[in-house]
């Protein structure tokens, strides 16, 4: 006698998925990063100097344009990264302040000022 081989049909690796890549960070160009923090400090400025309360200045800078792409632009960067790093090794209290602005989503606004001063100190000086 002989042995009965049972045979399983196998599915061809066909793969119908779509990777959606949620974390796909922006790539790192300092220039462009700190450019673009002054482009949001300087509306910031603007909004700040106006008349009224300071939660109505505050919510006018955080709703302008260039300061929320900016925030966002921040967000997506990789910046707990050896690359990101170095590129901003020469001053390490922007790092710093970068690594904190990345997560302005889940900051309290104070805050948020808090982390906008000090980048203001370090781009444009006190």
């Amino acid at each position: 006698g002989g042995e009965a081989v049972e045979t399983v049909p196998v599915m061809p690796p066909i793969s119908s998925t779509t990777e959606i890549n949620y974390y796909k960070l922006d790539e790192i160009d300092a220039p462009k990063i700190v450019e673009s923090m002054k482009s949001a400090l300087k509306a910031m400025k603007g909004k700040i100097l106006a008349s009224g309360s300071a939660q109505d200045k505050l919510s006018a800078a955080l709703c302008d344009e260039e300061v929320m792409s900016a925030l966002v632009s921040i967000s997506r960067l990789p910046v707990f990264s050896n690359e990101f790093g170095i590129a901003f090794k020469d001053d390490l209290d922007l790092l710093h302040a970068l690594k904190q602005i990345k997560y302005f989503w889940n900051l309290p606004q104070s805050q948020i000022s808090i982390l906008m001063s000090q980048l203001a100190k370090q781009l444009e000086g006190p």
